[in-house]
C-alpha cells in the first residue's frame, strides 16, 4: 500500500452455497456491525456478482485497517464463513485508482499504465461535458460541479472499465 494517511478499501470475494445466501446474509449484517466500533470505520456494501458475493469496506487510514485485520473480533467472524461457504475469501486491498479497473488475476495493471488509461478516459471528458453543462445552467460554481460529477460518473461507470476491457492484454502484468 502505497500511503498510509490515505483512505483504504478492503474488498472480499465470498463463493456462497446456493441454499446458505440466509446465513451469508446474517453473517454479513453481523461482521459489518463489529466494525462499526472501530477507528476509521467509514462502511461497508455489500454487492452481488453473478455467482458471488461481494463485501467492500472501508477505512480511513491502512494503520486503522490493520487494528481491525489484526483483531480477534474480525478473527471470530472468519471462523463462522463454513456456515455459508466452503473456502475463505479472497481479500484484495486498494488505496489508489487500481479500484476503477476491473479485477487481474495477476493483479492490478502497474500505476504507469493506470494512469495513461485514466488520461486518455478523462481528457476528452474534460474536454467535451464542461461546455456541454453550459446549457443546464449559467451559474459557474454550478457548472463547475455538474461538469466534475458528470465527468466522474461517465469515467468510473463507462469510460475506464471498457477501456480497461478493450486494453486487458496491455494492461495485465506481465508474468
Amino acid at each position: 500500500m502505497s500511503d498510509e494517511r490515505n483512505p483504504v478499501t478492503v474488498i472480499a470475494r465470498h463463493r456462497v452455497v446456493p441454499d446458505k445466501e440466509d446465513a451469508f446474509q446474517a453473517w454479513i449484517a453481523g461482521i459489518t456491525r463489529a466494525c462499526e466500533p472501530f477507528r476509521g470505520y467509514l462502511g461497508t456494501e455489500v454487492v452481488r456478482d453473478h455467482e458471488e458475493w461481494v463485501s467492500i469496506f472501508r477505512f480511513d487510514t491502512v494503520p486503522h485497517l490493520e487494528v481491525w485485520m489484526r483483531s480477534e473480533e474480525r478473527a471470530h467472524w472468519l471462523t463462522r464463513v463454513d456456515t455459508f461457504g466452503g473456502t475463505p475469501p479472497e481479500i484484495r486491498y486498494y488505496d489508489g485508482i487500481e479500484l476503477l479497473f476491473p479485477r487481474q488475476d495477476a493483479g492490478p495493471p502497474p500505476t504507469w499504465k493506470m494512469a495513461i488509461v485514466t488520461f486518455a478516459v478523462i481528457w476528452p471528458l474534460v474536454h467535451f461535458i464542461p461546455p456541454l453543462v453550459g446549457y443546464v445552467t449559467d451559474v459557474p460554481l454550478l457548472q463547475e460541479a455538474l461538469g466534475v460529477f458528470v465527468v466522474v460518473i461517465l469515467a468510473s461507470y463507462a469510460g475506464l472499465p471498457l477501456a480497461s476491457r478493450l486494453l486487458r492484454p496491455w494492461l495485465t502484468p506481465s508474468q
